[in-house]
């Protein structure tokens, strides 16, 4: 039984740093995008329910 080379084993645990990171970092964007879009609705609609309606449509 051979052990691995020290540059595998150090390659390997900066692969899964980077994936948890990359993990996190998504996450968080996330969770910034759901309270982005729940502000801005609460702001919509305290400004004029009414609005929005045929302009609303073309919003593609």
């Amino acid at each position: 039984c051979r052990r691995p080379p020290f540059q595998v084993i150090v390659c390997g645990i900066l692969l899964v740093v980077m994936a948890v990171g990359n993990f996190v970092n998504t996450v968080e964007t996330l969770a910034l995008k759901l309270r982005f879009k729940a502000k801005m609705k609460r702001t919509r609609h305290r400004q004029d329910p009414g609005q929005g309606g045929p302009d609303r449509l073309h919003q593609n």
